[in-house]
């Protein structure tokens, strides 16, 4: 048998891989922890990035990113800077605004505009237009955001809704003190009529939350994965209405798969495919897919 590569417009080398094609230093001496993109408006990639593992960096950065490999540009139109005050959890974006999950008790979750600065064109930073003070002392975890509803993961296992209004300025709670599940929030992801939730515990990890009705929602499937491994991460595709596959990683334990590939067509009984993977000594901080 035999293969044959054929030309392609990638920078990279199989032989001698390197960490990345375009790296892009952020502001500062934060430590970025959470990071997201999108295809923007004009049609190039807009990536959000936030730093929480200590209080030296911005709390947010918008990094835009143009051209295509090997011919990639980045750069950072403008951050936003907490003062120290906060720290990210976890971001999510849209074209005019970023939405972070933070440890800040009266602001678990902080939104950001992306059209608004202070000290323009100089020192440009976002502007906070709006937030949200989820129930008790707790920390926000995970943040959702589609069609003017934020779903919300907080530390004390609870699962949140909130109707955002069009301008992002305020957010009414819409399942009273929140909905309890399997442990500590640490991804959701929504598709359709489906809240797709990892959260920390060391059984049903995986569980899938119905949110037609946002006042009410149910859990209607969950699994158990690994063998008392914490939840890390999900994917699902949620670019379409009903996803018919996850991804999860858990924490890592010697001999023990802790990447699985889940059939969810069946939202009800989700089902791993397959035996699972094992880092083999790496332990996952996020997971994602990407094209092809």
């Amino acid at each position: 048998g035999e293969v044959i590569l054929g030309a392609g417009g990638g920078g990279g080398n199989w032989c001698t891989p390197s960490m990345s094609i375009v790296e892009q230093d952020l502001p500062k001496s934060g430590v970025a922890n959470a990071i997201t993109a999108i295809e923007g408006a004009d049609g190039n990639v807009i990536a959000f990035a936030g730093t929480g593992d200590n209080a030296s960096g911005d709390a947010f950065a918008k990094v835009s990113i143009v051209g295509d490999t090997p011919s990639i540009s980045t750069s950072i139109p403008a951050t936003f800077d907490a003062g120290g005050s906060l720290k990210t959890n976890a971001v999510f974006g849209e074209n005019d605004y970023a939405y972070l999950a933070t440890d800040k008790n009266d602001k678990e979750v902080v939104i950001i505009s992306l059209t608004q600065y202070s000290n323009p064109p100089t020192n440009s930073k976002y502007l906070e237009v709006g937030s949200i003070n989820l129930p008790g002392n707790v920390n926000g975890e995970s943040i959702f955001v589609v069609n003017n509803k934020a779903y919300v993961l907080s530390s004390n296992s609870r699962f949140y809704i909130y109707n955002l209004s069009a301008d992002r300025t305020s957010a009414t709670l819409q399942n009273g003190t929140g909905f309890t599940i399997s442990g500590a929030g640490k991804k959701v992801l929504v598709a359709g009529d489906y809240a797709y939730v990892a959260t920390g515990a060391t059984s049903s990890q995986f569980q899938i939350i119905n949110i037609e009705n946002s006042s009410s929602p149910s859990i209607v499937g969950q699994i158990t994965l690994g063998s008392s491994q914490t939840g890390v991460d999900v994917y699902v595709n949620t670019n379409i209405e009903e996803p018919s596959v996850a991804y999860f990683a858990t924490s890592y334990s010697a001999g023990i798969p802790n990447v699985f590939k889940i059939n969810i067509s069946n939202e009800s009984s989700p089902v791993v495919e397959g035996s699972g993977y094992s880092t083999d000594g790496m332990n996952p901080k996020g997971l994602t897919v990407v094209t092809g």
